[in-house]
């Protein structure tokens, strides 16, 4: 199992938030994040809405559960320069690209669970892959769809 730390980046838009946990899941990565990435998500969530204390109670909801499915992801993290010690730093489509490459068949499989599980669209592989390749996954996205042709 591979230990993967998630940048806000990767945790913020919906569709990764869903699709990166279930690779962990599925145990093929173990998710890792601070404090800080779990504080800069509180604070971009939030800010879709502002004063809404609805929703501030909703991404509230939201940390927590992730802690607490994942309770061994919360790790000190000190912030030094690439290079010092620090693991190979990736964007998330070639991450998911080299996931897909690992385990295609599961992957793949999680996608399909994705779609069924969700009660509002996409609900089906394609809309998701749609979905996934505007949240910056492009070349996953392609390469799914490529394999499932």
């Amino acid at each position: 199992m591979q230990r993967v730390f998630l940048d806000t980046c990767v945790l913020y838009p919906a569709h990764f938030r869903d699709t990166i946990p279930r690779l962990a899941e599925a145990d093929l990565i173990q998710p890792l994040w601070s404090r800080e990435i779990l504080a800069e998500l509180r604070r971009n969530l939030s800010a879709r809405q502002p004063g809404d204390d609805s929703v501030l109670a909703k991404v509230d909801r939201l940390i927590s559960t992730l802690n607490g499915f994942f309770s061994d992801a919360l790790v000190d993290f000190e912030v030094r320069p690439i290079g010092e010690g620090l693991p190979e730093l990736l964007h998330p489509d070639t991450f998911l690209l080299d996931m897909l490459d690992l385990a295609p068949g599961q992957v793949i499989r999680l996608l399909y669970r994705q779609v069924a599980e969700h009660k509002r669209p996409p609900q089906h592989i394609q809309g998701l892959l749609d979905v996934l390749d505007r949240s910056g996954v492009p070349g996953f996205a392609a390469e799914v769809r490529r394999r499932l042709d």
